[in-house]
């Protein structure tokens, strides 16, 4: 069941467990160091949609939500980076490992379902 939580409002200790929970999910970490990073959806949320019973589930769950997006998004950093008149090897290498991480992730969920 699907509960809706106000992500300002998790203590220190859910904070961390929530990242945790994105991260050992398979998560991008890219944006930590960001304004509004992806696995901290109170920098940039009044609200969120999660599933489970803990904050590290959410931050599982959260992390399938937005898989999708942050791989379009990473995408699109990888032909940035790739257009550079000189693109970074060891970026270019680190970003199409991530792609390919996330769509074998996404293959499997469709195979699952």
């Amino acid at each position: 069941m699907k509960t809706k939580i106000d992500p300002s409002d998790l203590t220190d200790e859910q904070r961390e467990a929530f990242v945790e929970g994105w991260e050992c999910a398979g998560g991008s970490m890219n944006d930590v160091e960001s304004d509004t990073p992806w696995c901290m959806p109170w920098e940039y949320a009044s609200e969120i949609e999660v599933t489970g019973d803990d904050p590290e589930a959410w931050g599982e769950q959260y992390w399938a939500q937005c898989r999708a997006e942050v791989l379009e998004l990473t995408r699109g950093d990888l032909e940035n980076e790739a257009s550079k008149d000189e693109p970074d090897p060891e970026m270019i290498d680190r970003l199409r490992g991530q792609i390919a991480r996330w769509e074998r992730e996404e293959a499997a969920q469709i195979e699952k379902a």
